[in-house]
């Protein structure tokens, strides 16, 4: 239901039931062609674009059942690049989730960095197990939750494990 001249919007969203008033914004987008409710006061038109998040996956020597997962870099759109200046990427980063063995639909988080404190910034260096990522076509999720509230998944295959399977 609109605020103010109580035009509702069908099962879909598309059409409204009633006319609304010259004035109201609802028929000021109608007129510029928009279907469906109006937006919510201040919502962007757009969705940010996500950081991008730079991996480097690596198996342990000598160690044929653990990886090393390397968050080497995040960077972020230019507006909020700005926001941060020179500082280290890990200062704007709230939490990393890593799975092993990521799906492609579910992420089972295995090895999880957030640190309680905000003085404390996440490592970006991880050794965890890798049995099940030596599956044939097994690929590492790694999630990035920034200080915005934006979640990156980046995703790999597993590296070659040079053991005998």
């Amino acid at each position: 239901m609109c605020q103010g001249h109580g035009a509702s919007y069908g099962r879909n969203g598309a059409q409204p039931r009633a006319r609304a008033p010259r004035g109201c914004a609802v028929y000021r987008a109608h007129a510029r062609g928009a279907t469906g409710p109006p937006a919510a006061p201040g919502a962007p038109d757009a969705p940010a674009p996500s950081p991008q998040v730079h991996l480097a996956i690596t198996p342990i020597a000598g160690e044929a059942a653990r990886i090393r997962v390397t968050v080497e870099q995040v960077r972020w759109p230019p507006a909020q690049a700005a926001l941060l200046g020179e500082a280290d990427w890990r200062a704007a980063v709230d939490a990393i989730a890593i799975d092993p063995a990521y799906d492609g639909r579910t992420l089972r988080v295995a090895l999880a960095d957030g640190p309680l404190k905000r003085a404390r910034l996440v490592a970006g260096d991880y050794t965890l197990p890798a049995q099940a990522a030596w599956r044939e076509g097994a690929r590492i999720a790694v999630r990035v939750t920034d200080i915005w509230g934006q979640e990156t998944l980046a995703v790999q295959d597993a590296p070659d494990s040079g053991a005998d399977s």
